[in-house]
């Protein structure tokens, strides 16, 4: 038989065999590793820009806090005390509140607003074209940072809107919030100490909001190493629960414009 003519050798079709299959496994690894490598940079992306969106959300109901109609003028941005029944009759609290060593703090925003939180159009009806006097209520539920507003009816009444809450961001390990105080009594705005809710009095002069929050990635199966961590959001150390989740520690702060002059 012709040499042309004749067909593979065991060895030599072992040998193909071999490397067609080292070849289709550095094919499956790379797939692998692109796979990997792109579900941890969209945990992060995602993760960056929920944190910002939200911090831009709340840094702009600050900045518009202590804005009053016409009339009044001025209204207290930060509200210290308040509490109003809910539908059952039961008292619910509508008021700054430090949530203590490992808690959440409660946020409480009021100023003459066109929309709440919830999107409810406050100049409906054309009765006032200006808007209401709302107080914004961030908090959290679950893991869930929420709002909820309610309405000033006026002589020191108050009504939830409908619906009561919105859900703005899941993934909250951590929501801090500490306030700028004016105590010095010069006609320039600038925070002299930071505090957090529970260190405010009814007399301090809020001239700037800082918050800080700690997101979590929704999946915890992600590539990167196992273990807890100890971040630092504001002035809380949290740590954290050994799994594979992305998480980043979120803050800014953010100048109230509506300010008491008389206090400054």
């Amino acid at each position: 038989m012709r040499r042309s003519q004749r067909g593979l050798t065991l060895v030599e079709l072992m040998i193909a065999l071999l490397l067609g299959l080292l070849l289709s496994l550095a094919a499956i690894q790379l797939l692998i590793t692109n796979q990997r490598t792109f579900s941890l940079q969209d945990a992060v992306t995602g993760v960056n820009e929920d944190g910002q969106t939200v911090l831009r959300y709340i840094a702009a109901d600050i900045r518009n806090a202590g804005r009053g109609s016409q009339v009044e003028g001025f209204v207290q941005p930060v509200v210290q005390a308040l509490s109003v029944d809910d539908a059952e009759g039961n008292p619910v609290a509508f008021q700054s509140a430090d949530g203590g060593a490992g808690g959440n703090d409660v946020l409480v925003v009021s100023y003459l607003a066109q929309r709440a939180c919830q999107g409810a159009d406050l100049t409906a009806g054309g009765a006032n074209p200006e808007g209401e006097i709302v107080v914004n209520r961030y908090y959290v539920v679950d893991d869930s940072l929420w709002c909820s507003s309610l309405r000033n009816l006026g002589a020191g009444g108050y009504a939830a809107l409908v619906p009561d809450a919105v859900e703005l961001i899941s993934g909250v390990e951590s929501f801090q919030v500490l306030y700028g105080v004016d105590g010095s009594l010069d006609s320039e705005i600038g925070a002299t100490k930071f505090v957090s809710a529970a260190g405010l009095v009814a007399d301090d002069s809020v001239v700037s909001i800082r918050v800080g929050l700690l997101l979590r990635s929704s999946d915890t199966t992600l590539p990167v190493p196992a273990g807890g961590q100890t971040l630092s959001v504001l002035d809380q150390q949290v740590i954290t629960p050994e799994d594979r989740a992305i998480r980043r520690v979120f803050s800014t702060t953010a100048q109230v414009r509506n300010v008491n002059w008389d206090g400054i």
